[in-house]
């Protein structure tokens, strides 16, 4: 697999792609407007997507534990992480087998309430092993220093506006425990707009960088922004 890891300090190459293709976040203002009742409905019967999701969350964690060793060496049983963005809880789905205890956030009341109908979330919520809240990523309704880790898969591209990432770094920050680490794969919608994300991520307190598989694929390109809190 063809990969590249990127300082969030270095500027775009001259070789920086450009999606050019009109994705569901560029036509509708809310992600509300696109996942319609009827849309989140087959979404949970499509099992593709499914192990889409369910692949792209295990790569984010493999990653993690790759450019930061030691991570997965937690004193606690079964830290809490978040999953923003959380949908039908499949990345929460992978934390839970991965050891931890996912906190699901996600803006559409619908979504988590489809999830309900999945057997693994079901299974996961009995073990109080998951939980979900109606929140925006930009406004988390928890005390800080609560995560050891955050990961979003395909969510944040719907958080395009300087002031809207600039809200959701600062978010996390709050919500981190010093040294946690933050796993984010979005569809940006060029690599100087990544960048720039991550700078924005830096400035908060993190440290880290870009890694990007398939980065001359613009079908199988996969980006991931990976970071770990200061202390």
């Amino acid at each position: 697999m063809g990969k590249r890891r990127r300082d969030v300090e270095e500027e775009p190459d001259e070789d920086a792609w450009e999606s050019k293709n009109e994705r569901p976040e560029d036509v509708y203002e809310h992600p509300g407007n696109y996942w319609t009742p009827e849309v989140i409905a087959n979404l949970l019967k499509a099992k593709g997507q499914a192990r889409i999701q369910h692949k792209l969350a295990a790569r984010a964690l493999n990653v993690i534990g790759e450019q930061f060793p030691g991570f997965y060496e937690q004193e606690d049983e079964c830290p809490l992480a978040l999953d923003l963005g959380c949908g039908l809880g499949f990345t929460s789905d992978i934390l839970v087998e991965a050891g931890f205890t996912a906190v699901g956030v996600d803006v559409l009341v619908d979504m988590l309430s489809v999830s309900g109908a999945r057997d693994q979330v079901i299974a996961n919520a009995g073990r109080a092993r998951y939980h979900r809240t109606l929140a925006s990523a930009t406004a988390l309704p928890f005390r800080g220093a609560t995560f050891v880790l955050a990961a979003s898969i395909s969510a944040v591209q719907w958080l395009s506006a300087p002031e809207e990432l600039q809200a959701l770094s600062t978010e996390l920050a709050r919500a981190c425990m010093p040294g946690a680490c933050v796993a984010i794969q979005q569809y940006p919608r060029s690599s100087s707009q990544m960048v720039e994300f991550g700078k924005i991520v830096q400035k908060e307190g993190f440290r880290g960088g870009i890694l990007v598989d398939n980065p001359k694929n613009p079908r199988k390109r996969k980006v991931f922004l990976l970071a770990r809190k200061d202390g």
